[in-house]
């Protein structure tokens, strides 16, 4: 099965104890999401490389986080995500590129359903068409055998 790859931006920024309540609420939202059957990317979870190969500066996990960014198929904006100049401007390149952008995961799961309902129709039509050529097959031969035996 396909999922669909979720982007979950929010704010970051912030005294110890601040960035790490936000990289946990970041993470909750994320995993939510997860159990709703989207496959995630958090960027927040790049602290634990910065942590290992002593990343210090803002661009170590920006410029890490965009190419991700652009390869989703939605953005996700965790509470708080108007008080992040990180988040609006992730919010802002994703409207760019025309990713969807949703700060309410129920809206999220409706965008895709019926996104879903397309592709599943697309697919039953294909299938439809398969089945409608082996008939015809099967029935050209039949014809052309009791013409045969005729």
């Amino acid at each position: 099965m396909n999922k669909y790859k979720i982007y979950v931006a929010g704010p970051l920024n912030a005294m110890a104890v601040d960035y790490l309540k936000n990289v946990s609420n970041m993470m909750t939202e994320a995993e939510h999401l997860r159990r709703l059957g989207f496959s995630i990317y958090v960027p927040a979870i790049d602290l634990l490389m910065g942590i290992k190969f002593g990343y210090t500066g803002y661009n170590d996990y920006f410029d890490n986080s965009q190419p991700w960014l652009k390869a989703a198929d939605a953005v996700y904006l965790c509470a708080g995500w108007e008080n992040s100049k990180g988040a609006k401007a992730e919010m802002e390149t994703a409207m760019t590129n025309g990713i969807p952008v949703f700060d309410n995961p129920d809206e999220l799961v409706k965008h895709f359903q019926s996104h879903g309902l397309i592709a599943d129709m697309a697919e039953l039509q294909q299938e439809i068409d398969r089945i409608w050529f082996r008939i015809q097959a099967d029935l050209d031969t039949m014809i052309s055998k009791q013409i045969k035996e005729n």
